[in-house]
């Protein structure tokens, strides 16, 4: 069986771990797994896959130490857009404190998205 589109608005740890059981079923080497994993990117991720050297793109352990890094911060940005998109006041929540979380939210989503730099995005993660 082969593994299914690594899709970017799941979380980076979904998609990895549906991977993994496939991998584990088949029994693929690592070399095997690298070249199943980097066929199965699109979108964010894919563009990931072609910063990366020769030797990164073949390795598994490495591909997926640097994938981790870079799209667990692009996960966390689209949690905090569909956080803001689909909260709703609580009972008791003042408009003042409600219009407050909503802020909160937005300016977490738009902040991660506006720095750019992947590995800035990661620092920031680890910070936050």
């Amino acid at each position: 069986k082969q593994p299914q589109e690594f899709d970017s608005k799941v979380s980076w740890e979904a998609n990895f771990v549906q991977f993994e059981l496939l991998a584990d079923q088949n029994g693929w080497d690592d070399g095997q797994r690298a070249v199943q994993f980097a066929t199965s990117l699109k979108d964010a991720a894919l563009e990931v896959l072609s910063q990366l050297s020769m030797e990164d793109r073949i390795c598994y352990s490495s591909l997926v130490e640097v994938l981790e890094r870079k799209c667990s911060i692009l996960y966390l940005s689209e949690v905090y857009r569909v956080l803001f998109q689909t909260h709703v006041r609580d009972t008791g929540e003042s408009l003042q404190q409600l219009a407050q979380e909503l802020l909160a939210l937005l300016l977490k989503e738009q902040f991660i998205d506006a720095l750019g730099s992947a590995e800035l995005k990661v620092q920031v993660k680890q910070a936050v």
